[in-house]
């Protein structure tokens, strides 16, 4: 069993030390890794999978956009309709092996004309309308599209939250975040510092035994190797605990080339329930989307039950994710009630959730309909893909009052499946009753599908493609082998299904 306490590098004080300590860690990670001989991926092929993945993506039209790759950085460019399409562009870029960062150059430019005055009235009626945000002293000006945002919250997570519902408002073309984290306590450095660690030790999405974190009077330097520039930027979110005034994740260098098994190191070992139960905890009293709960947690090998009473329907749903997130857990029951802080007619529900989705950016071109009954909300209509059934139904989860929803839109493109994946959004379309998604035959041989999916496994910087084994039998892969954690299953049965295959049999394997 793995002791209570786990070493992690700890940086000297003071700059000098700190480049000595780097100097050291980069000659003893990138040293013996590079003489080893590990393939080298090229731009050409980068610049295909980033490509192949905006054509795969729901919410992302790639005919106006263009990229440039220069080892491994990653330049975009061109035209999108709003803010979330250019934010997941960047994300599915960063989600490639070989991508070492991102720089995004991609222009909004929205379909529909609206003026400043109607966008800055529906940005803060985003702000007002939303539970989480509801309290939040935050100031909002528009010119041009571009909204400015300024103000003091508690943490960096409630600044992302308020810029992330100003980014979903139709018409929003930038947004300039002047917001300033200003911690209601002061913390010591070391106490910051041990936190961080656990915060990334804890995260199924980074990869962390090779991170080391530093804190000097509040300001956290992240530093070390990881897989991908997605999990360099969770890392970056993982450091903003309660006290942090900056993070400075700039000396954490992305390696496509270094093997799973260096960057986990003993992060997959037996976990006790106890301490399964104590990060869960901490994960949640840091999401802003919870705020407000009573949230218990109980795990029993592995399997955490989640208790008590929630103020929105999102919340319920963000708690589970936040379980999901967290080494160790390999099911999660979900026994939240939503308990409103304020109880509504059926009709103010109505209409705050119709208004919530005429605002969003990704909506705007749908026909969707509202009816409420004993806070049961009812959306009816249609819609362009299950993506958009799912945003639907998560605008709707986030009004306050609204108990669950009986999601009964239509979907015109039935033949493409949700599939998940934790970088690019922060809900699992299995979470969702309505989703049952059923395969169109296929049309391209088993051989063919067979390859392409495990191109795309090795393509998939959060999966060891060589412990997975791919089979195909008319058009439905069957997955076999080990992996370290839910995330790397999620992201294998996510890139078989991009490979072709009309329907996926995960048997991966969770050793424990």
């Amino acid at each position: 069993m793995r002791s209570e306490t786990r070493s992690v590098p700890v940086l000297p004080t003071g700059r000098l030390g700190f480049m000595m300590a780097m100097a050291a860690l980069m000659a003893m990670v990138l040293g013996p890794s590079v003489s080893a001989g590990q393939e080298e991926v090229s731009d050409e092929t980068i610049t295909r999978a980033i490509q192949s993945g905006w054509l795969d993506d729901f919410a992302v039209d790639p005919e106006h956009l263009t990229l440039e790759v220069r080892d491994g950085v990653v330049t975009l460019e061109g035209e999108v309709e709003n803010l979330l399409a250019k934010e997941r562009a960047r994300r599915i870029a960063e989600t490639i092996r070989g991508v070492r960062s991102v720089v995004n150059l991609i222009a909004v430019q929205p379909g529909r004309y609206r003026t400043d005055h109607e966008i800055r009235e529906d940005v803060e009626e985003a702000l007002l309308a939303d539970p989480a945000t509801y309290g939040f002293r935050i100031l909002s000006e528009v010119e041009d599209g571009v909204v400015t945002l300024s103000g003091t919250v508690n943490s960096d997570a409630e600044r992302r939250l308020a810029e992330s519902l100003a980014r979903s408002v139709r018409g929003v073309r930038a947004i300039d975040s002047r917001i300033v984290v200003d911690p209601p306590d002061m913390r010591g450095d070391r106490e910051i510092e041990r936190e961080v660690q656990q915060m990334l030790r804890w995260d199924v999405l980074v990869d962390d035994a090779l991170l080391a974190v530093h804190v000097l009077d509040g300001e956290v330097t992240l530093s070390g190797v990881v897989g991908s520039a997605a999990e360099k930027g969770r890392a970056r979110l993982n450091a903003w605990v309660p006290g942090v005034k900056s993070v400075d994740a700039t000396y954490i260098t992305v390696a496509e080339w270094l093997r799973d098994e260096d960057l986990r190191r003993d992060k997959y070992v037996h976990t006790p329930d106890h301490e399964i139960e104590e990060a869960v905890e901490r994960a949640l009293l840091l999401d802003p989307r919870v705020l407000g709960s009573d949230v218990f947690v109980d795990s029993e090998q592995g399997v955490v039950t989640l208790e008590g009473t929630v103020p929105t329907l999102r919340a319920r749903r963000g708690a589970e994710q936040v379980a999901w997130s967290t080494v160790g857990v390999v099911s999660v029951d979900n026994q939240l009630e939503v308990s409103p802080a304020d109880l509504h007619s059926d009709a103010h529900i109505g209409m705050r959730v119709q208004e919530a989705i005429e605002r969003d950016a990704l909506l705007e071109e749908e026909d969707i309909t509202v009816s409420v009954a004993a806070g049961i909300v009812t959306l009816q209509g249609s819609v362009a893909s299950y993506f958009e059934r799912a945003q639907a139904d998560l605008v709707a989860s986030r009004v306050t009052g609204v108990m669950e929803v009986h999601n009964f839109l239509d979907v015109a493109d039935e033949a493409r499946p949700l599939l998940y994946d934790p970088f690019l959004q922060d809900f699992d379309p299995a979470a969702f009753p309505w989703y049952h998604f059923e395969p169109v035959p296929s049309r391209v041989s088993d051989e063919v599908i067979k390859e392409s999916i495990e191109e795309r496994l090795f393509w998939n910087p959060y999966v060891e493609s060589g412990l997975v084994r791919v089979t195909v039998e008319d058009g439905v892969a069957t997955l076999r082998g080990t992996v370290t954690s839910m995330r790397e299953k999620w992201a294998a049965t996510a890139s078989a299904f991009r490979g072709g295959a009309v329907r996926v049999n995960n048997l991966l394997v969770i050793p424990r």
